[in-house]
């Protein structure tokens, strides 16, 4: 037999495994859609809503960022500061927290000074200059504060959507994100399953983490903003003309470059892993 002949039963089933693959899609969509449509973000494992973001140099939103392929938004990992270190006549004195930014400084009121004899009690405003020196350092801490509280928000956002990216990577197509706005919020009577608060417009965004900057990013999909005409289907008293109508306008403004959700204002706007 020459090498480069292959009998027939021996070649791999190219049909086979196309129909396969076209079986494991229609699976797909059919489970797609026996799971119940989404009511509202709060039931979504993960959420950020763009209008709480840190105000920091190192979370950008698209429109902020330059270029043709600029990322829908860029998380970078910031740089933290430490607090300045108190006079020495202080620290003792200073009840755990004072490090942190978001924390309010206090002292012990009073405290037991050993000596021979009976204990003395010493009191923090028994020093003069004590009490000068801890107003002076609080000057100095609450400037720093203020200035650093930002980029601990910003780091703690970097962990949140570091950690994402990580289940991303362990779930693969299990789990994917979008970004949504136009949100339809609707307490229906009688409806005991609570209040309906879940964007309409969906743009499905892909999360990127650059190791070497130490920078996550959210870049968009190929597919462009739909309808989440599922939603919709749920409720009986909207008819399929009006729900068609709604799928008509959103996918003619995607195509003119008007149905986005970064096209108008951030009030509203989240990312929701699905």
């Amino acid at each position: 037999m020459p090498k480069d002949r292959v009998p027939a039963d021996m070649q791999p089933a190219s049909g086979a495994r196309d129909r396969a693959r076209r079986l494991f899609e229609f699976l797909k969509r059919f489970e797609e859609r026996r799971s119940p449509a989404r009511r509202s973000v709060d039931d979504a494992a993960w959420k950020l809503v763009l209008s709480d973001l840190p105000k920091h140099p190192s979370v950008q939103l698209g429109s902020e960022i330059e270029g043709e392929d600029s990322p829908v938004l860029s998380i970078g990992q910031p740089t933290l500061t430490a607090c300045p270190e108190p006079p020495e006549i202080v620290r003792d004195w200073l009840l755990p927290g004072w490090k942190e930014p978001d924390r309010e400084v206090d002292t012990q009121r009073s405290r037991n000074r050993p000596t021979t004899g009976d204990a003395i009690v010493e009191r923090f405003e028994d020093s003069q200059s004590r009490g000068a020196a801890f107003a002076e350092w609080q000057q100095v801490r609450a400037a720093w504060a203020v200035a650093e509280r930002p980029a601990r928000d910003a780091a703690g956002l970097f962990q949140d959507v570091l950690g994402l990216w990580a289940r991303l990577q362990r779930e693969g197509e299990a789990l994917r994100v979008f970004l949504g706005d136009a949100f339809l919020i609707w307490q229906r009577e009688g409806d005991t399953a609570g209040p309906v608060n879940h964007p309409l417009i969906l743009l499905e965004v892909e999360l990127r983490f650059d190791e070497k900057r130490h920078e996550l990013s959210f870049l968009e999909g190929v597919r462009p903003p739909f309808f989440y005409s599922e939603l919709l289907s749920a409720f009986a008293e909207l008819d399929g003309q009006k729900r068609k109508l709604c799928r008509a306008i959103v996918e003619r403004g995607s195509e003119e470059g008007g149905a986005h959700p970064l096209g108008a204002s951030t009030s509203d706007r989240k990312f929701v892993p699905d």
